[in-house]
């Protein structure tokens, strides 16, 4: 259990989750509007995600 925990993938997915929540927290927050887009460095960020996510599901299956 300990060892899933830690792998690669699901710590991404964690990460993930967790950045959404805080944009998604803020933008309650604002509540006037002001959402603006996915930076640069974000929108790399979600594009290294989808990449690595698909890579282990191609391992898995």
């Amino acid at each position: 259990m300990i060892r899933i925990l830690f792998h690669p993938v699901v710590l991404l997915l964690i990460a993930v989750v967790v950045i959404g929540l805080w944009r998604w927290s803020r933008r309650v927050n604002l509540r006037v509007g002001l959402t603006r887009p996915p930076t640069p460095r974000e929108w790399a960020f979600i594009a290294l995600a989808v990449q690595l996510l698909r890579r282990f599901l191609r391992l898995r299956l």
